[in-house]
């Protein structure tokens, strides 16, 4: 989308510009590259694959090369990454994150508008605890987290690493991601008791009430 903001300096250049797509054989095989440069490699070597996601969506909605998105397109982003929230919401979140008024958010704008919206506290505390307050945990710390937190006293190392791989997208995933872990913890697929059939009373509440003490 065309804009009449100012050019960024020239140190900040690469902090407000998505991961650019780089194109060989009409391929495009840049973004994990460019995510690098963007800080979002980890210690580990790896990248987070939810990050290179979210750079490519950015790339396919930015079809002027701008670097930066109006509320429209940002809600079109949101919708095609799977985060549900209501219209309402996303405007009062986009004009706070807007600070200066211009109707549109550079890559370092919406980053930190989207991990606003995906912001779970007491999540982020647990994958904390058991990642040991690194940025990725390793099979054998889910593991632990699926025996200790979740009660699944009969899950393996194996069924972590398939887990992980789900969770991440990719059958060559071996860590698990903040942004894999979200996924985890807020999918029907992954925790049966949020299917609908488990959201309903299924005890007889027509008793009087002193037949439930």
């Amino acid at each position: 989308m065309s804009t009449s903001k100012a050019a960024a300096p020239a140190a900040d250049a690469r902090a407000q510009a998505p991961p650019a797509v780089i194109k060989e054989n009409n391929t495009e095989i840049g973004a994990v590259l460019a995510l690098e440069e963007n800080l979002n490699l980890s210690h580990t070597g790896e990248v987070d694959p939810y990050f290179a996601l979210v750079a490519l969506e950015w790339q396919h909605a930015d079809a002027d090369g701008s670097g930066y998105l109006d509320l429209k397109e940002i809600t079109l982003v949101l919708s095609r990454l799977n985060v549900s929230i209501k219209k309402k919401e996303i405007k009062k979140r986009f004009d706070e994150t807007d600070v200066d008024n211009s109707g549109t958010l550079n890559f370092t704008e919406f980053m930190a508008f989207l991990n606003d919206l995906r912001n779970r506290p007491e999540i982020n505390m647990i994958f904390a605890e058991y990642s040991e307050y690194a940025d990725s945990m390793r099979p054998e710390q889910f593991l632990r987290f699926l025996t200790e937190s979740q009660m699944e006293h009969h899950a393996t190392l194996s069924d972590a690493l398939r887990i992980i791989q789900i969770c991440e997208r990719s059958d060559r995933a071996s860590r698990l991601y903040l942004s894999g872990f979200l996924f985890y913890m807020t999918s029907s697929t992954m925790n049966g008791w949020r299917l609908r059939e488990h959201r309903s009373v299924y005890h007889d509440m027509t008793a009087p009430l002193s037949h439930y003490f």
